[in-house]
């Protein structure tokens, strides 16, 4: 190996020890580095080393110098990195709030991310991981399946899976008469802790929604998707502001009234282009598209007295029979 070459992996050397052991709050001196680059197989004096780093300052600017007493220390700049701490907290909650990631995959997932920061502060992350007391998917294949529902989105074709439930014995069966599901796969929606698929079956002429972990089985098909007014729809800000969670049904417009304290959670349902009406006694009126399901009645129903529904009549009278049907549930308790 050349001197040069050897220069060049003795800076990048000192670059990772910087990026690993250093952060705008832990900044270390030049024996700590001299210390680690011998571990490492290296031998360098001060002088050199601080040579390397202007080296690496020129090229890149991410290592800061100051002066604390009688010796300079130095640090990688936090704001160099790819990743703020707080960005790779968020991340961290995300995958561990993830019912479909299996708890070595979120493990996993962690691992990686705490290496885009510095040993200080991926330790710091490490304390706040929680194991939450939550039911998570035991399954491994969530990953491969996504990989697969991205490349027919990608190349345009269909794709078959099963799609399997619990019974009453803790057992799984599979919808569908154990048969195979053919889909035009169009949208994934990561929602309620959980992926979903969203796409278009043509056997029964629907748009479908699935949930991802309980897929198995899936496979790309040679047959291009279905195109028709239905898939048209299928774009991320069209769809999600129909639907309330993963049962759709028929589409209509349907003009809610509810009370000023709660138009926050219709905007943050239907989105703000909606026009809202002010009303007398502090209410609002508000026409937003939905799809009508026992999903979308239950939520309505969630939200009590401070809102309802008034017009079509068709969902007016919806809503009533829902209710009645709950009703009739405690009739003979």
């Amino acid at each position: 190996m050349s001197n040069k070459e050897r220069g060049l992996r003795r800076m990048l050397q000192i670059k990772d020890i910087l990026w690993r052991r250093s952060d705008n709050q832990h900044k270390i001196n030049l024996d700590i580095i001299t210390n680690a680059l011998e571990i490492a197989g290296f031998t360098a004096d001060p002088r050199t080393v601080r040579n390397d780093i202007r080296r690496l300052n020129k090229q890149e600017e991410c290592i800061q110098i100051t002066r604390e007493g009688k010796e300079d220390k130095f640090c990688y700049i936090d704001e160099k990195r790819e990743f703020t701490l707080a960005e790779l907290r968020m991340l961290v909650d995300c995958i561990q709030s993830s019912r479909f990631i299996t708890t070595q995959q979120s493990t996993s997932l962690i691992n990686k991310l705490k290496k885009q920061t510095s040993d200080n502060c991926a330790s710091d992350i490490q304390k706040q991981v929680i194991i939450f007391k939550r039911v998570k998917s035991p399954k491994n294949h969530v990953f491969e399946s996504i990989g697969i529902i991205h490349q027919a989105i990608i190349q345009n074709k269909k794709i078959a899976f099963r799609y399997w439930k619990w019974n009453v014995h803790k057992s799984k069966t599979y919808h569908n008469d154990n048969q195979e599901y053919v889909l035009s796969p169009y949208l994934l929606e990561y929602r309620d802790d959980y992926y979903y698929l969203i796409g278009y079956e043509k056997k029964s002429d629907k748009v479908k929604t699935f949930r991802i972990d309980k897929l198995v089985e899936v496979r790309l098909m040679e047959e291009d998707r279905d195109k028709n007014d239905k898939t048209a729809v299928l774009h991320p800000e069209i769809y999600s502001k129909k639907q309330i969670h993963m049962f759709g049904g028929e589409e209509m417009k349907v003009r809610l009234r509810g009370k000023n304290d709660i138009v926050g959670v219709i905007i943050d349902q239907y989105g703000s282009e909606n026009i809202i009406v002010p009303e007398e006694n502090n209410y609002f009126s508000v026409s937003v598209n939905v799809e009508i399901s026992e999903q979308f009645y239950g939520w309505v129903a969630g939200l009590g007295d401070n809102i309802t529904i008034i017009h079509p009549e068709e969902a007016v009278d919806g809503f009533r029979n829902h209710i009645d049907k709950i009703r009739n549930l405690y009739t003979t308790i």
